[in-house]
């Protein structure tokens, strides 16, 4: 089976909610808009990258499980050092 993954990189510069809340945030809003779309991702990951290092990786839907359920399993967060990444565009 062909996975596909869209990646949504989200810049939040205000908000009156803690950090730790963005991701049910953003999970919350792309809810409603699976039933718009015929092509949904079979992976949906939020990556915070507010700070240069670590990273965070947010797993928002991955296959049938989706984030609160991911959440409660302490499956949804990954921790990634941006230090590893590698110029493959070198542009």
């Amino acid at each position: 089976m062909l996975r596909r993954a869209l990646y949504w990189s989200l810049r939040i510069t205000t908000s009156s909610l803690p950090i730790r809340h963005y991701p049910a945030r953003v999970y919350d809003t792309l809810t409603p808009l699976e039933s718009e779309f015929g092509n949904w991702p079979d992976e949906i990951y939020l990556v915070s990258t507010i700070i240069e290092t670590p990273w965070w990786v947010h797993a928002l839907r991955v296959g049938n499980r989706r984030y609160y359920e991911m959440s409660e399993a302490g499956t949804c967060l990954t921790e990634f050092e941006s230090s590893q990444l590698i110029d493959v565009t070198q542009q």
